[in-house]
């Protein structure tokens, strides 16, 4: 069982935090990617226990925080989200992260707010893409397919079993896969489920992406970075990785073909062994 808090977001909302795990005295803060939860890392935060104390935040329109909104149109929230836990978790800052593709940048932009509230994170191929004009952010192949994403199923079990038969998440550990789902839906009166991230608020937040300019901010970072990135593919966040790191002034890229963007969920241990590893060599 996993402890559940429930914080007030700057608008008065609810913003979820869960404890993952570990009684150390430092905590670590974990930051979900789009469409994801801060519970699909439970798995990955086993490994992570015996030294920190790990938690992880839903976000808005994710898992168990509402969203007041059926888009986004910014980013801007989820950066206020992060800082709100880290505010919560570290009073005094210096908080160490581990964030996952959005979370990554979602650190990125509670820095540029409070430079104090994190000491180091590490990034699994976070996303801050570098600006394109010609970019069709309407169109994009990876909103559409979210859009496209069935809602409803008719049970727990059955969005598990449907999951598992396919690409992408057919690749996830079982314990991955089913901390996704067991976590990520709500229960409907007719004994269905559905995600808690709409299919709609989802492919909202991947367009809202492509109209940040963290990019652009980029350089103003001073934070201490560890970018981690799996095989680099066209159209992926792992294509413009190693640019991120090569943008922040305190930036580290650490390149791992044998992942692709899943790996917190496809290979959870061998991840955190890697976020052990970089928030190890930095620690005083």
């Amino acid at each position: 069982m996993t402890a559940t808090i429930s914080l007030t977001r700057p608008d008065g909302s609810p913003l979820i935090l869960h404890h993952l795990g570990g009684s150390g005295e430092e905590p670590l803060f974990i930051s979900h990617a789009t469409g994801f939860h801060g519970r699909c890392y439970l798995e990955m935060a086993a490994h992570l226990s015996s030294r920190w104390s790990v938690w992880a935040v839903d976000y808005s329109g994710h898992g168990e925080t509402p969203s007041a909104d059926d888009s986004v149109t910014t980013w801007e929230s989820f950066g206020e989200d992060a800082l709100t836990a880290a505010r919560h978790l570290a009073p005094h800052g210096g908080l160490r992260a581990f964030g996952h593709s959005m979370g990554g940048a979602a650190v990125l932009l509670a820095h540029l707010k409070d430079p104090s509230a994190f000491s180091q994170l590490v990034a699994f191929e976070p996303i801050a893409p570098p600006p394109n004009d010609d970019f069709d952010v309407e169109h994009l192949p990876i909103a559409v397919g979210a859009e496209r994403r069935r809602p409803t199923f008719d049970s727990a079990e059955a969005a598990i079993a449907n999951y598992a038969s396919k690409p992408p998440l057919g690749i996830f550990t079982p314990r991955s896969l089913s901390d996704y789902v067991n976590y990520g839906v709500t229960s409907n009166d007719d004994g269905s489920v559905s995600l808690s991230c709409t299919p709609t608020f989802e492919a909202s937040v991947f367009r809202a992406a492509h109209r940040n300019k963290l990019w652009e901010s980029l350089p103003q970072i001073d934070l201490a970075v560890n970018v981690i990135a799996g095989v680099v593919e066209e159209h992926q966040p792992s294509n413009f990785a190693a640019g991120v790191a090569e943008r922040l002034p305190n930036g580290s890229y650490h390149p791992d073909e044998s992942m692709n963007h899943f790996g917190p969920f496809v290979v959870p241990n061998q991840v955190a062994h890697t976020v052990e590893d970089l928030l190890s060599s930095t620690s005083s």
